[in-house]
């Protein structure tokens, strides 16, 4: 240190509180020693700056003393258990067989339940394997709707993270688990219905959902960001809505995607359809919402004028 330069403040005070955070924390002898080793590694590394070497000083000490990965103005991440081990071959990592990690940012938190992961603490990484994320900030019970993780790796210094080829459970709507991508981040929200994390989107393409709501059926693909379920279309076909009455299709609502909110149902540009005897009444591209409360369904004009052109009307033989 005295080689690179190092003051007395902040660099050797630094230093010293880190060291003394590790006999606080109750680390074992070869846990201190590999620390010891990646401190020293930093500092014959002229490549790195001696005020990086005091921030690896600084998060160590955060890191035994408040569980702390990563701080900034942007994210702190921290973990709820302090058991783990260090480990020093060519860089510094620390394993932790299982803990909680959390995000903490604009007033707002992320968590992954019951992980193990590496945390790097000269690359800011944490590279995770397992866990369970679930929707409780968008008002879904944990037992029915949440994520299970596979191997998933996040750039510490950022907010959010994604995952692929992870496992999603939502026992409303599916009678078993459905494979896709995930991203989750920290974002502010003002009630659980406005929320837009975490996301889930499928791999698979093409669901049948009967009674998404009360009398109506979905066909199309699937994804939930946060509060909202997307009903997306395919190269093959649009998602579509099958509205019954008495066990009778009275209405199909066709779209390359829906947004499904506890309250209603939405698309700017739909195809719609309604069934009256061997007749129908036909647009090609309306703007349609249905009010899940008063099982009402809304057509109307938007700016794009396609919207305005007439209904096709075989029933009363009118446009």
């Amino acid at each position: 240190m005295l080689e690179r330069r190092a003051r007395v403040t902040p660099h050797f005070f630094n230093y010293i509180q880190a060291l003394n955070g590790s006999k606080t924390k109750g680390l074992s002898e070869s846990d201190v020693l590999a620390w010891a080793k990646g401190c020293e590694s930093l500092l014959i590394n002229k490549k790195v700056p001696i005020n990086k070497v005091n921030q690896f000083f600084v998060n160590s000490y955060l890191l035994f003393m408040e569980n702390t990965l990563y701080k900034s103005g942007a994210a702190t991440w921290k973990i709820n258990s302090g058991n783990m081990k260090i480990i020093f071959e060519k860089t510094l990592i620390y394993k932790f067989p299982k803990t909680k990690l959390s995000c903490y940012a604009q007033k707002d938190s992320i968590q992954i339940q019951g992980t193990s992961g590496i945390y790097n603490p000269t690359k800011n990484t944490w590279t995770g394997k397992g866990g369970k994320v679930s929707w409780e900030r968008a008002g879904f019970l944990v037992s029915e709707v949440y994520a299970t993780l596979g191997s998933y790796a996040i750039n510490l210094t950022k907010s959010g993270y994604n995952a692929d080829s992870i496992t999603f459970t939502n026992s409303k709507y599916f009678n078993k688990p459905l494979k896709g991508s995930f991203s989750d981040k920290v974002k502010k929200i003002q009630s659980p219905d406005k929320a837009t994390h975490p996301v889930f989107k499928s791999y698979k393409q093409r669901f049948s959902i009967k009674d998404i709501y009360p009398g109506i059926d979905y066909e199309g693909g699937f994804s939930l960001a946060g509060a909202t379920i997307n009903g997306t279309g395919d190269n093959q076909a649009n998602a579509k809505l099958k509205f019954y009455k008495n066990d009778t299709i009275r209405l199909i609502v066709k779209a390359k995607s829906f947004q499904f909110k506890s309250n209603r149902i939405s698309n700017s540009n739909a195809s719609i359809s309604f069934f009256l005897r061997n007749d129908s009444i036909f647009h090609p591209n309306i703007a349609f919402t249905y009010y899940v409360a008063k099982k009402e369904v809304s057509l109307f004009t938007t700016n794009d004028p396609m919207t305005t052109s007439p209904y096709y009307n075989s029933y009363h033989n009118v446009d």
